[in-house]
C-alpha cells in the first residue's frame, strides 16, 4: 500500500498557469463612405476590453460596446504569423460572434515592438487603428485608438488529472486495513 501511494505522488502532475494580460480599448471607431461622390466619415465612441492569453499563444475574450457593434466574445484567436516582432504587421484570426451579428478583425503594425518584445505582452505599443476592424451584418468600423493594459494576471488552473490522482490515493487510503 506504501508503495502505491508512493507512485500515486509521482502521478501527479503540475499544474500549468495562464498568464492573462488585460487591454482596455477606449477611443472612437469610424466608418468612411462616399455620399454624391464625397468622402464622409460617421463616428462613435467606443469601449473595450481585450484579453490575451501569453501561454497559450492566444486572444481569449473580447468585450466591445458602441452604438453601431455590441459583442461579447469568449473562445480562442490564434496569431497569424508567429515570431511577431520587427518590421512587419500582424495580427489575429478573424472572428465572427454570430449570435450578437458582429465581427472583429485585429490587424496590427508591430513595427514599435523591440526585437524580441512579445506582442502578448505588448499589445499598447502595436498600431491597432490601422488596420482592426469591428463590424456587424452591414457595415465595419475601424478602430481610431490604441489599447492600453490595464493589468497582468497569473492564473492557476487546476488539472483534472491532479483532482482524479488526488480522489484515487484518498480511497485508496480509505479503504486499507486497519
Amino acid at each position: 500500500m506504501k508503495s502505491t501511494m508512493i507512485a500515486l505522488l509521482f502521478l501527479l502532475p503540475l499544474t500549468s498557469q495562464a498568464k492573462l494580460v488585460i487591454y482596455s480599448y477606449d477611443s472612437p471607431i469610424v466608418r468612411s463612405f462616399y455620399i454624391d461622390g464625397e468622402l464622409s466619415d460617421e463616428s462613435f465612441a467606443a469601449t473595450g476590453i481585450l484579453t490575451a492569453d501569453t501561454i497559450k499563444r492566444r486572444l481569449v475574450s473580447f468585450d466591445f460596446a458602441s452604438e453601431p457593434v455590441t459583442f461579447n466574445w469568449d473562445g480562442e484567436a490564434a496569431l497569424l504569423m508567429e515570431p511577431a516582432t520587427g518590421f512587419q504587421s500582424n495580427g489575429f484570426e478573424k472572428v465572427y460572434v454570430p449570435e450578437q451579428n458582429a465581427f472583429f478583425d485585429i490587424f496590427l503594425d508591430t513595427f514599435f515592438l523591440a526585437e524580441g518584445q512579445d506582442i502578448f505582452e505588448s499589445l499598447d505599443v502595436t498600431r491597432p487603428d490601422e488596420g482592426a476592424f469591428v463590424g456587424n451584418a452591414s457595415n465595419g468600423y475601424s478602430l481610431t485608438g490604441t489599447f492600453e493594459k490595464v493589468k497582468t494576471i497569473n492564473v492557476p488552473e487546476p488539472a483534472t488529472l491532479t483532482l482524479l490522482t488526488l480522489g484515487l490515493a484518498a480511497i485508496a487510503i480509505r479503504r486499507r486495513p486497519r
